[in-house]
């Protein structure tokens, strides 16, 4: 300590420099308390940052899980339908060249709207618009020309005239005797 010209009484004198050791002791303390907190504010900045990388970690391999489950649900329902597809392909394949051969014979002026199949009849039923009578009568009867149609109906109000006429033919497959 510098030496201070002291006017206080010893007494004093003695208590003033207990009084400047406390409060340098205090600003120590407050130094070191300062440090604490310091490295408590780091502790629990750390500690964060380890819990949500903890967190994300188990939100990945949870999702990794669930990854393989979906795909596994996936693949079951693709071979689902792979199968319900070629369950309901299978009767109808006599049919499929068929059917390519009535789409090829269709003219322009023609647009087919829904081609149905009774499996149980061995029938396809045409429906369809036309706008131009003639092409309407020419196809029914290259249909019927077919080698495999044994017959075609086309009820009378398929001959109807005018723009955007609707049609139905039922066509019977001719059945292949062994």
């Amino acid at each position: 300590m510098k030496e201070e010209i002291n006017l206080l009484p010893p007494a004093f004198q003695k208590l003033r420099r207990r009084r400047i050791y406390l409060v340098r002791i205090g600003e120590l303390m407050r130094r070191i308390d300062f440090v604490i907190i310091l490295i408590g504010i780091v502790f629990v900045a750390l500690y964060g940052a380890l819990f949500s990388l903890q967190a994300n970690l188990e939100r990945k391999l949870a999702a990794a899980g669930t990854t393989e489950q979906s795909t596994e649900e996936r693949v079951r329902s693709v071979n689902e339908l792979l199968t319900a597809v070629h369950s309901r392909t299978v009767p109808v394949l006599p049919w499929m060249p068929g059917v390519g051969q009535i789409i090829q014979l269709l003219p322009p002026s023609i647009v087919l709207t829904e081609l149905r199949l009774d499996e149980v009849k061995n029938v396809l039923t045409i429906q369809g618009i036309f706008s131009d009578r003639q092409a309407i009568v020419k196809f029914e009867q290259e249909v019927a020309a077919l080698p495999w149609v044994e017959k075609v109906e086309a009820p009378l109000r398929n001959f109807a005239t005018g723009e955007k006429t609707e049609f139905t033919f039922t066509v019977t497959r001719k059945i292949k005797k062994p």
